[in-house]
């Protein structure tokens, strides 16, 4: 519990750092919404995978703050007393009935990581990506079919179209209406979601496995052409450590279109009380004028369902 009140509030005051210096419009609107979500309720994913991991230094000034943070801890024996996600409105986990000063360590270890964690971020930098010129408005209006397949103004224009297929059979659903704010909020990108009809994801382009959770039920895809997409079967499935999951590929594995990535117990799952929709994000959103998802639409695997330009 200590370990993690250093832990998370560095990547917060990472994130608040990454707000106040970038000069992105996305990036600042994701990185202040991630670092108030670990800050004040230790949710560290969105700042992770959507702004501290990404940008690289942010993620080293926030290991740097909470490894030194971790010693004083240490050092004063600083020990939880009620079991809660550690961030600052559960410092009161901290009271001990035996040791006064424990809670005044407790706010003592918040200090210095959220200290450490921001000069650092602030001091060491990031390579910030630079607003896109004339940019045009983003079009948050769900694509038809017919619009998904022709040939668009802005690729008339020079300007570049990749497409993202469906992963996974089922229906197309706008991010807004997924239980989570993680997601409906699009804090770690942008894209839709899929309530499944069957337990299979295949790859939705050529590409490789950037990364596959040690629990699987979750994947990021890097494209050929750059595009980073992260699968994210079911909701809070990260508390079955794996149990129903069936992974077919690894990380830096290379993958076709269409190349069966991973297997879930969809009944299973469903039984065990969790959510089986799945969001399907394209998360580097600063590097494309607009996304356009194809909602409410049932689909085929490898039907396109998501189109960047």
């Amino acid at each position: 519990i200590p370990a993690m009140l250093a832990s998370n509030l560095a990547q917060g005051s990472a994130c608040i750092a990454v707000a106040l210096k970038s000069k992105n419009t996305a990036m600042k609107q994701i990185a202040s919404a991630s670092g108030v979500s670990a800050l004040f309720a230790g949710i560290t994913e969105p700042g992770m995978y959507g702004v501290t991991i990404p940008l690289k230094k942010p993620m080293a000034a926030a290991c740097i703050a909470s490894g030194i943070t971790g010693a004083f801890i240490g050092f004063v024996n600083l020990t939880g007393h009620a079991f809660a996600t550690p961030a600052l409105v559960a410092l009161p986990q901290f009271i001990s009935p035996d040791k006064g000063s424990n809670i005044l360590y407790a706010c003592a270890a918040a200090g210095i990581t959220m200290a450490l964690s921001f000069v650092l971020t602030w001091v060491m930098g990031f390579e910030d990506q630079p607003e896109p010129s004339n940019q045009e408005p983003l079009n948050q209006a769900s694509l038809n079919q017919e619009s998904l397949n022709q040939e668009s103004s802005h690729a008339k224009n020079g300007a570049a179209e990749k497409l993202v297929y469906a992963p996974i059979a089922g229906r197309t659903i706008p991010l807004s209406q997924v239980n989570d704010p993680t997601f409906s909020l699009e804090i770690l990108g942008k894209g839709l979601a899929v309530i499944p009809s069957e337990g299979r994801v295949y790859a939705p382009f050529d590409g490789e496995v950037a990364s596959i959770f040690e629990t699987k039920h979750a994947l990021g895809l890097k494209s050929d052409s750059g595009m980073e997409v992260l699968i994210h079967v079911g909701l809070e499935t990260v508390r079955l450590n794996g149990k129903h999951f069936t992974a077919h590929v690894e990380s830096g594995q290379k993958v076709k279109k269409g190349e069966l990535l991973l297997e879930f117990d969809l009944q299973a799952i469903s039984d065990a009380g969790y959510e089986t929709i799945t969001p399907v994000l394209v998360n580097n959103v600063a590097d494309y004028t607009e996304i356009l998802p194809l909602t409410d639409k049932d689909v085929a695997v490898s039907e396109a369902i998501i189109k960047v330009i």
